[in-house]
């Protein structure tokens, strides 16, 4: 190998290993972010600063990647750290650097799951108020807090 060559490498070399030191600092802080957001109830993940990040990424991109390549990563990134807090057990595999003390929770709506089982029951079709009315009530008294069910028509069929 020439000594040019090697050279070469020997800087990608300290390019990775700064990308991975990045890439675990980042990871550290989504999980500080994930703990203020679990303190104050707030949903776990946020869309719309995803998107945001990955606009950022591609619209400050220097090249020579392409804009495509840069967001494919990024999207990466993104769900990978994403899962750190959603999936307690992948921050344990990371070698015990940083452990999740919480369950994940997730927000719909204005429902917050997480920690304790939760069960939706409902119809798979209803045709009325006063139909999803009464299999709501129905399900509550089962002690079922939420319900979901699909609706029909009786209008004509395509």
């Amino acid at each position: 190998m020439t000594g040019k060559l090697s050279e070469l490498r020997g800087e990608i070399d300290r390019v990775d290993r700064e990308l991975l030191r990045l890439l675990s600092e980042r990871g550290e802080l989504v999980v500080q972010v994930a703990g203020h957001k679990r303190a104050e109830d707030l949903p776990l993940v946020d869309g719309h600063r995803e998107r945001k990040i990955l606009d950022e990424a591609t619209g400050s991109n220097p090249g020579p990647l392409s804009d495509a390549a840069v967001a494919a990563v990024m999207r990466e990134v993104v769900k990978h750290c994403r899962k750190l807090v959603l999936e307690p057990s992948s921050a344990e595999r990371g070698a015990g650097k940083s452990k999740l003390a919480t369950p994940r929770q997730v927000r719909v709506g204005r429902a917050l799951f997480g920690g304790a089982p939760e069960f939706i029951a409902g119809p798979c079709a209803v045709e009325n108020r006063d139909g999803l009315l009464a299999v709501a009530r129905s399900l509550a008294e089962q002690g079922v807090k939420y319900s979901a069910a699909g609706l029909s028509s009786r209008g004509p069929s395509p």
